[in-house]
């Protein structure tokens, strides 16, 4: 194991409640790692902050071997957010597929679908394959590399309609690669849920109906495949926090501080209750998205003969964590509630 004097001070810091490490606040971050077939490897690691620079990381090249990378330059990416850049290379022994992951200090405190932001720490990690097939040695050459996200994460739109986009534009990493694959993914904190009405992502995020401002975290990975077989080589992901001020909110419905329902059992398995204080208003929606942002259920309300409560199978649904959304007489509120394993 490559170890030295930076890296144990460094585990020392990183894992104490110090007040200088928390105000490194983290808003996400992402690598690159590419090699030739002399199996020395590369990896560029770019990491978001509100606050000062950080002078290393911890890096685990999925040998066994862990490192500190240190930072190289830095750029202001906002006024409020600096961009920390970070290189290494490391000689592996063999060709195989290892797991890359990075460790730094906090994130930013009060990021809204992250519960207690502030004390967790950013920690990220991805698949690198390194192939030794005959076809990336007569047909490739000298380099592969990972899948690459060439938009800065600070570059959010704002669409006429009123949609927050953010198309990170991910380079396929060379010939090497038949196709790139992306999805959204949760972002490894404890408690993460993903952001009410996240819509599917195609090239991108799309979030059409964000419903209250505030910093909402997200996670993108692009899976890439090889040429030949179609088989499964490697990841990129990106871990971003989208910042919503009031001026995005395009519903125009007003927000329950205390929405007037509540749900139960929590965790659920066969049904799902929604137990409100008053009988709703007639033709109310509500609406369920898993943590993906899918639409999980979708109906109206029928004030008259509905009563106080509406039951919702949920059997067959897949384990984890759901958001029910209710709209009635110009307001909406939110709950969230957990589907368990069978």
């Amino acid at each position: 194991m490559k170890i030295n004097i930076l890296f144990a001070i460094a585990l020392v810091n990183l894992f104490s409640p110090n007040s200088y490490l928390k105000a490194q606040g983290i808003r996400g971050g992402e690598m690159m790692a590419e090699t030739g077939n002399n199996l020395l490897a590369m990896v560029d690691v770019k990491i978001y902050r509100e606050g000062p620079r950080v002078p290393f990381i911890l890096f685990d090249w999925g040998d066994g071997t862990t490192d500190t990378l240190m930072g190289s330059t830095a750029l202001t990416a906002d006024p409020d957010v600096i961009v920390d850049f970070y290189f290494g290379t490391h000689q592996y022994d063999t060709f195989n597929v290892y797991i890359l992951s990075v460790q730094d200090s906090f994130l930013i405190p009060d990021i809204a679908n992250i519960p207690n932001s502030g004390s967790q720490a950013f920690y990220l990690r991805d698949t690198f394959g390194i192939d030794n097939e005959e076809d990336f040695f007569n047909n490739i050459g000298p380099t592969i590399r990972m899948p690459n996200f060439i938009r800065s994460q600070v570059n959010i739109e704002v669409a006429p309609n009123g949609a927050i986009i953010h198309d990170p534009i991910v380079s396929n990493g060379g010939n090497y690669f038949s196709y790139i694959v992306e999805a959204l993914v949760p972002f490894p904190a404890e408690g993460y849920a993903f952001p009410e009405a996240t819509d599917s992502l195609v090239c991108c995020i799309i979030w059409d109906r964000p419903l209250v401002p505030g910093k909402y975290a997200f996670g993108i990975r692009a899976y890439s495949y090889r040429r030949s077989d179609d088989s499964f080589f490697g990841t990129a992901t990106r871990l971003m926090t989208i910042e919503v001020d009031s001026s995005m909110i395009t519903s125009g419905l007003e927000i329950w501080e205390e929405p007037p329902f509540d749900i139960f059992p929590n965790p659920a398995a066969e049904a799902v209750y929604l137990q409100f204080d008053a009988p709703p208003a007639p033709r109310a929606a509500v609406h369920i998205y898993d943590m993906f942002g899918r639409k999980a259920y979708s109906g109206t309300l029928d004030g008259a003969g509905l009563g106080r409560r509406l039951a919702i199978p949920v059997a067959g649904w897949p384990p984890g964590m759901y958001v029910a959304e209710v709209r009635s007489r110009g307001r909406v509120g939110v709950r969230k509630f957990v589907v368990g394993a069978r």
